[in-house]
Order: structure tokens, then sequence, then C-alpha cells
């Protein structure tokens, strides 16, 4: 063999086995990484319905009174705390022997409007002393139909304990109109009640309404607001001891006492066709949607690592500005399909990040969802989306369904995953 011939071998070694090690890892690097292969898929065929379940928005920032669009908030309903709002006073302690006595007790509810209503509009509230419990209604769960076997509720509407119109607000600081309910005349009752435990924790339950009206509906300010939150004002007077000459010293003294639950009742409108044959979410109208789709433990390789997994929605056209609207996402506990058509069937079992809607669309992140499925921690039996309370609860939110006619605007689930 001559010298070049020998030279020309080497080469030719040389360059097998560079291609040789370029076919282990190069492609795989490019497209993962050092532990597996990199895969995306897409899947269609999202199954949807939307049904109605009764409104709860128990933990809003605002109460509703009044009627609009085919929506009805007929009363709110209002449990006070038994502590004052500085911590300082229980409904016990006054009626402490040192409280000479309670001057006058008022409540009061503030308007989200900076001005008077233009057609006079009046409030009704009521105090159910004689129920011995702690409070009519579960800020989390009533609703007009759960209640409506509070006969004591309904049947009191026409003996109102007081009635006062909306008044304009004596405050120069301030800048909106308030009612102001005068309990004064059933100050001790009401005091006496709040503070008797004898037979265990008394109701403290207020019912405020207002008369059918076709003004709309009004907003005010709840316990869950930042401001102007409604409140129950005791003046009263408290022996703080006796000056040199034996006279007793009276200190004149006004507290608040906030809620620790309310709750508007909203009667819902019934369901129109874009409700049903669309994705619809709205709090008030009690629009919530199920999203199915075929992803099971099988769906991908066995050992396989879900590193992404977004949901698409595209609102649809009857949308005007979804931006900013916040959709709760949580998965269904199991297969029960909706027997109560006047309850809501489905349970939660997972929360999941709330996506905001942008001006395209909304993607939902179901990392978590889709790797829990995938290791078979739970079965998949869909998801539900609901309105969260950072919306307006009127607001419907509606997203085209795998029924429409344009294909890009139909739901679909990206996954991206590695695989061993």
């Amino acid at each position: 063999m001559t010298l070049s011939n020998f030279v020309r071998l080497l080469i030719s070694i040389y360059v097998l086995l560079l291609f040789s090690n370029c076919e282990r890892k190069p492609i795989i690097s490019q497209i993962g990484d050092s532990e597996g292969l990199i895969r995306d898929t897409i899947i269609y065929n999202i199954d949807s319905f939307t049904y109605q379940s009764p409104p709860n928005i128990g933990t809003f920032p605002n109460l509703y009174f009044g009627s609009d669009s085919g929506y009805n908030s007929r009363f709110t309903l209002i449990n006070i705390a038994n502590y004052s709002s500085d911590l300082t006073v229980t409904f016990p302690g006054l009626t402490d022997s040192l409280i000479e006595s309670i001057d006058s007790l008022f409540f009061i509810i503030t308007s989200k409007d900076t001005v008077m209503p233009e057609v006079a509009e009046t409030y009704h509230f009521n105090y159910f002393q004689s129920i011995e419990s702690d409070s009519l209604f579960n800020e989390a769960s009533s609703n007009y139909l759960n209640l409506e076997d509070s006969s004591q509720i309904f049947t009191m509407f026409n003996e109102p304990l007081v009635s006062v119109a909306i008044m304009s607000i004596d405050d120069t600081v301030a800048t909106h109109p308030f009612v102001k309910f005068d309990l004064t005349e059933s100050r001790n009752d009401i005091i006496n009640s709040f503070a008797d435990t004898a037979g265990g924790v008394k109701n403290r339950s207020f019912v405020i309404w207002k008369e059918e009206s076709t003004t709309g509906i009004s907003s005010f300010f709840s316990r869950n607001a930042t401001s102007f939150r409604p409140r129950l004002q005791v003046h009263y007077q408290k022996n703080i001891g006796t000056d040199s000459t034996g006279a007793v010293i009276l200190d004149t003294l006004i507290k608040s006492f906030y809620p620790d639950n309310d709750l508007s009742i909203i009667y819902p409108p019934a369901l129109i066709s874009a409700d049903t044959t669309l994705i619809s979410v709205g709090r008030a109208k009690g629009l919530q949607s199920i999203l199915q789709f075929d992803v099971d433990s099988n769906t991908f390789p066995v050992e396989s690592v879900i590193r992404s997994a977004k949901l698409t929605l595209y609102p649809d056209t009857s949308n005007s500005d979804l931006g900013g609207y916040v959709i709760g996402l949580y998965s269904i506990l199991d297969s029960q399909a909706v027997e109560d058509p006047d309850g809501d069937p489905y349970l939660i079992q997972i929360d999941l990040p709330d996506p905001a809607v942008g001006a395209n669309a909304v993607e939902l992140d179901l990392k978590i969802f889709v790797g829990a499925v995938t290791l078979k921690q739970f079965e998949n039996y869909g998801l539900k989306i609901i309105s969260t309370s950072a919306n307006d609860p009127f607001e419907i939110a509606r997203f085209d369904s795998d029924t429409s006619s344009i294909n890009d605007f139909r739901p679909r689930l990206r996954v991206i995953y590695v695989t061993p």
C-alpha cells in the first residue's frame, strides 16, 4: 500500500466515525433534550355543553336591587358579625351594666352611584327575631331556589320593620348616596336578641328589598368592597367612672358592626339559543359550561412527561369586548349526569389557574390536569368553566364551540410532551 492510499484510508475511517456519532445525538438535541424526544400534538373534537345553575354572587363586591333585562334581584340578605369593626365591643358587651343607654341604632348601605337616582326608590328592612338560627342563609350556596322554603322571608315582605327612601349624603367628603334605616325604635329588642346566647348563637340576619321597578338594577357596596361597606351603627353611652364629686362620667360612643356574610338573591332570565349553542359563562344568569375531550392514561406513550397543555377558546363575535374577563377552571369529580336541573351536579376536584381572556382568544393552562390524568392520578371526566368574581356578574362571555362553521375558531388542545 502506497503512502497516498494509506492516507485516503485514514480519511475515510474518520469520516465514517464522524457521521456515526452525528446519527446518535444531533437530531434529537435539536428537537428535544438529552432525556427524550419532544413531541407536539393537537387534539380537536372538544365536546361542550352549557347549563344553567342557580346564580350565586356572594363573593362579589356589590349588592344588587331591582330588575333589568329579565334579571330580578328581589332581595339581599345580610348577617352581622358579633364584634365591632375595631374589635373592641361585642353584642353581649352592649348589655353590660356599664352601658348606660343605647341611644340610637341605624343600618346603612351605600350606593355605588355618585348621583341620586332620577326616580324615587323605596327600600324595606326586616329582622326575623323569632328565628333561632345563626343565619338565614349561606353566602356561598344560598340561591333563589333553596330559599323558597324559608317562608319567614317571604311572608314578612308585607310587614317591613322600617321603610325608607334612598338619601343624599350629608358628608361633603363622601360622594355616594346611601340608604339609612333608623332602627332606634327597635334598638333594645335587636341588641338584646343579638346578645342572647342562652340557646346558642342567635340569628343576626337582616333582609332588605326594593319595590318592583323599571328603573334597572341598583348597585350597593357589599362587605367584600374595600370601602363603604354595609354597617350596623350603634350610638350609646358608657359609664367610665366618677369625678371628684362622685358624679358618674358618661362617654358617648359610636360603634360600627360590619357583615360577616351578605348576598343578593338573583332570579335569572330563561336560557336562549346562544347560551346553549355556544360555550357560555355568566354568573348572574347561572351559566356554566362543561368541556370534554379524549385524553386518558393511554393517550401518550408510557413514562411521557407533559411539558405544556393549552386549551384554546375563541370568543364569539357576539362579544363586543372581553379584555380582562377572568374564567374559573375546574376539573369534574365524577361522571354523574345532569339529573337535578335545579342544582349544580358537577363537583370540583382541582382548581386550575384562572386565565384572563385576551382580545382574540383565551388559553386554558391544562398542564396540571393532563399530567395528572396521564399519571393515572384521577380519571378525565371533563372540565367546568365559570365566570369569577373579577367580572361583572351580568356580563356573559360566549365562545365558539366544536360546531362552529369556521374550523379555525373551534376549540383545540395542544399538548407538548417528552417521550423517553
